[in-house]
């Protein structure tokens, strides 16, 4: 049944994820580039049932050292993520309870605000290579959108020497393709153990109807279920899940496109520099309620990066809960940057510009 929806709603569905992933990669300053679907290229756009479609199972490069390496050759803010990691911690022990929780055999959520998805994926690196450092055994995991396998990395923009890239990168089991770049799936394949893949509910999904949303539905459903699955019978290797929970970016809130001010009073019209966390479908609560969940923000665009977790941690088990995991991002985020404003999109419909 599958099969058959997939194959005659696949086309229309991957022309959006390529859309997607064109808007990510001309926000990335020449660090990504989209490919164009092409199934004979990547048969794992397909949105059908094989598990290689919907996840990415993967082994993290075992030298902690060389990770770090690898993860500031692709992103340049990396580079001081670490040592901001140790003086965090020793300032407040949030990592070391983190770690203390995988000990005991806790899985553990990074409710992470929605960076971009190279943010995304560098502070998952960064905090998982810490715990690896301490020797706390743990699976590292992430959730990311489907676009992500429309997108390659310009081994060109590396910090190093594109002929050193490809020499190194061939070295570690990364494929470099003709045109200079390396598949972004590839590099999570030794960034993560597992990278889950999902269709998110943003606006370039909202409206599809018929066989369309019967499809993304499946893929989601199959995918979700892989997360439990892993999550439910993890045992003595409990994971760290690295999942941006609001559906979009942060962005800037677009003051100038409110309607009407008496729709929005709980905001602060005095601040015109009002960043939008945004809103948290109740749907996220299928792949946390396994976990403890903290709210986590590391900003990279700062120097050094900054860091703030929340230490009181989550049960999230209800869809009334993401009120709570909203509140701790915005919380956190105003702890980060108290010259700006920070506030919920409770109802998905505040207008924002992005922030680049």
């Amino acid at each position: 049944m599958l099969e058959r929806i997939t194959e005659r709603a696949q086309d229309q569905i991957m022309g959006s994820m390529y859309e997607s992933a064109k808007v990510l990669a001309d926000n990335s300053d020449g660090l990504f580039c989209a490919y164009e679907p092409d199934l004979e290229r990547f048969p794992y756009l397909s949105l059908s049932v094989s598990p290689s479609h919907y996840r990415i199972d993967g082994k993290p490069i075992a030298d902690v050292d060389t990770s770090d390496l690898v993860a500031s050759q692709v992103d340049s803010r990396y580079e001081k993520l670490p040592e901001v990691l140790d003086v965090y911690d020793q300032d407040t022990k949030a990592l070391t309870q983190i770690g203390n929780a995988l000990r005991s055999g806790q899985n553990v959520a990074l409710g992470l605000e929605h960076g971009e998805l190279i943010d995304v994926a560098m502070a998952e690196v960064g905090v998982s290579n810490y715990l690896r450092r301490q020797n706390i055994a743990h699976k590292s995991a992430l959730i990311v959108s489907k676009a992500i396998d429309y997108m390659g990395v310009n081994i060109d923009s590396l910090n190093i020497a594109p002929d050193i890239s490809r020499a190194f990168l061939t070295g570690l089991g990364v494929r470099v393709e003709d045109d200079n770049t390396v598949p972004v799936r590839d590099f999570l394949a030794i960034a993560a153990d597992v990278t889950y893949l999902t269709i998110p509910s943003t606006k370039t999904f909202a409206n599809i109807r018929g066989l369309q949303h019967q499809a993304v539905k499946m893929f989601n459903e199959r995918s979700t279920r892989s997360i439990d699955e892993d999550m439910g019978s993890s045992g003595d290797n409990p994971t760290l899940l690295g999942v941006a929970v609001p559906g979009t970016t942060v962005k800037l809130l677009d003051f100038g496109a409110l309607d009407d001010d008496n729709q929005y009073e709980y905001l602060d019209f005095s601040n015109k520099q009002t960043e939008v966390v945004g809103y948290i479908s109740p749907g996220i609560i299928k792949f946390m309620k396994r976990a403890l969940t903290y709210a986590t923000a590391i900003r990279l665009d700062e120097t050094p990066p900054k860091v703030c977790i929340d230490k009181d941690f989550l049960c999230l088990q209800e869809a009334k809960d993401v009120e709570k995991l909203a509140s701790s991002l915005v919380e956190i985020s105003k702890q980060l940057d108290p010259n700006k404003e920070y506030v919920y999109d409770q109802r998905g419909d505040l207008p924002t510009i992005r922030k680049r």
